[in-house]
């Protein structure tokens, strides 16, 4: 719940406000200029305070980051949350998880480069209740992986063989955070000459799942088609605002791959033998 929806006094909602404020300008110079030039009075004179203001609101510089890193978390979580609410077994909602991380990254590029600029070292010295609150929503997106994993071990999509739930989580995580942060850093361009991360983001995904044996199989689900209505049916803002109107395949738009790829229209938008999970209420 937004501060905006609880009944503050006005003192304390001035508070509040002077808090976002301090926040918003510390989020702007650690994201342009970096951690180590990220000092008390640049931050007070960007959110138009004395360092005493600042200093009244947070213990220190790492306290800051710390602050910003756990709404990040928070925001993140959201998206994910909302991501595991998909209808369909847990490698389907597990696909709509991955596609919240992408969301994140595509539209809150920010606060996901702020994610990685917040190190142990700069934790180690962040206030207890402020590190609390991080830790409080790292922990809830474990939770969630771990939960559609163990789902799907329950209900016999993944055999329970040769692994252990931890491992697959570990592999989930590294790959959707590991993956986007290559992308920030140039890789995929510059070192791969893959200019779209995407798309093969997905593809990786999908193949660590199938060695998983985790059903579906990515043979028997038409992707393009489940993702489309991934994104239409629980992100319809946040793609549109990526992609363009309507644009719930991505980079191909308003069209399924497959009719681009043939340059004809298609008799149906799933191959012989593959299926999407569609929600009923989408038309």
């Amino acid at each position: 719940m937004a501060f905006s929806d609880i009944d503050f006094s006005e003192k304390q909602r001035s508070l509040l406000q002077r808090e976002q404020s301090i926040l918003s300008a510390a989020e702007s110079i650690l994201v342009s200029d970096g951690f180590f030039d990220m000092s008390m009075v640049r931050i007070a004179r960007k959110s138009n305070c004395t360092r005493a203001v600042v200093y009244l609101h947070f213990a220190s510089r790492e306290d800051i980051v710390v602050a910003l890193a756990g709404r990040a978390w928070e925001k993140r979580l959201e998206l994910l949350q909302r991501a595991a609410s998909y209808p369909g077994p847990a490698r389907i909602r597990m696909a709509a998880v991955a596609e919240g991380f992408a969301i994140f990254y595509r539209c809150y590029p920010e606060q996901f480069a702020i994610l990685h600029k917040t190190t142990e070292a700069i934790c180690e010295k962040a206030s207890p209740h402020r590190l609390e609150r991080l830790r409080r929503a790292e922990q809830a997106t474990g939770n969630l992986l771990r939960a559609l994993v163990e789902e799907a071990v329950r209900l016999g999509d993944l055999p329970s063989h040769d692994f252990d739930v931890e491992e697959l989580v570990f592999a989930l995580s590294a790959l959707a955070t590991g993956g986007f942060f290559l992308h920030e850093l140039g890789f995929t361009r510059v070192t791969l000459q893959a200019p779209d991360a995407m798309d093969k983001f997905w593809r990786a995904l999908n193949t660590l799942a199938d060695a998983y044996q985790w059903r579906p199989l990515s043979a028997d689900v038409d992707w393009e088609e489940t993702l489309a209505d991934i994104r239409r049916t629980l992100f319809p803002e946040e793609v549109q605002k990526i992609y363009g109107p309507e644009a719930w395949y991505g980079q191909w738009g308003v069209h399924h791959p497959k009719d681009w790829r043939s340059h004809a229209p298609v008799s149906g938008p799933h191959s012989a033998g593959s299926r999407s999970f569609k929600t009923d209420s989408v038309p």
